[in-house]
């Protein structure tokens, strides 16, 4: 699925207010906010799951104050990312531009296996922790990372070309598949991969570790790798960038 060119004050692409969102398998494109430009996470009932999700080429801004380029979350809102990836996001306003990838306030972020890399804001171009917030991040590669975590790294991912063959962020060419030599290779968690609650591969085990990545490929190459970091696995060259539909029953 993917969420291309939407625009609204919180949440430019998805707004989780309140209720329970799970996202699999989704880019989030050239989607523009006040408050997260890609996704909107609030309340203490506001729970977001994105999994295997690119985020390019979202924007916020306004006149005063933009927050979260890519995924705002805040007001006790809780969000959990795995193996996505943010890139090319921007945070912009005159005078508060905060969190050009995420943004966390008064919330709680739990970041595995993710790419944060190439996003632009004012203040923290990756990702901004706030007030009150609780961030954990493990097993992932963010621009400008200083601050330790269990296998994290700020390293550049060599990602290879986030504006795509039209030399534009927020479009359906945006390519922010791994290229070699990148440090996201072979380097993330396999244990935090979650389960395939929604049987993405149609063999009836959603007990299974999610087997593929964005581009519908295997996500687990077998002995001796690991999964790598962001939406897509290195090794699959036959990868595309994400279909937005569906396969048919039985397909790859």
């Amino acid at each position: 699925m993917a969420f291309v060119g939407n625009e609204a004050p919180s949440g430019g692409g998805l707004s989780v207010q309140s209720s329970q969102v799970a996202a699999v398998n989704c880019r989030f494109l050239g989607n523009q906010g006040q408050f997260g430009g890609g996704a909107f996470v609030q309340s203490s009932t506001g729970t977001a799951s994105l999994t295997n999700c690119v985020f390019s080429g979202n924007t916020v801004s306004d006149g005063s104050t933009a927050l979260g380029g890519g995924l705002c979350v805040v007001d006790d809102g809780t969000a959990t990312v795995t193996n996505s990836t943010f890139s090319g996001n921007t945070a912009q306003s005159g005078k508060d531009a905060w969190g050009g990838g995420i943004y966390i306030e008064s919330s709680t972020a739990n970041i595995t296996n993710a790419i944060v890399w190439g996003n632009v804001a004012d203040v923290e171009p990756g990702i901004y922790a706030g007030y009150s917030s609780t961030l954990t991040v493990t097993y992932s590669c963010v621009q400008y990372w200083a601050s330790g975590g269990t296998g994290n790294t700020a390293s550049d991912p060599l990602l290879a070309d986030p504006e795509g063959v039209d030399n534009a962020l927020g479009t359906a060419d945006d390519d922010v598949r791994l290229t070699s030599g990148s440090s996201a290779i072979d380097t993330a968690s396999d244990a935090a991969v979650p389960d395939d609650d929604f049987d993405l591969d149609r063999n009836g085990d959603t007990s299974e570790p999610l087997p593929w990545d964005l581009g519908r490929e295997d996500r687990f190459l077998g002995t001796g790798t690991t999964v790598d970091m962001g939406a897509y696995e290195y090794l699959n060259t036959g990868d595309d960038l994400g279909d937005p539909e569906p396969p048919a029953a039985g397909a790859p």
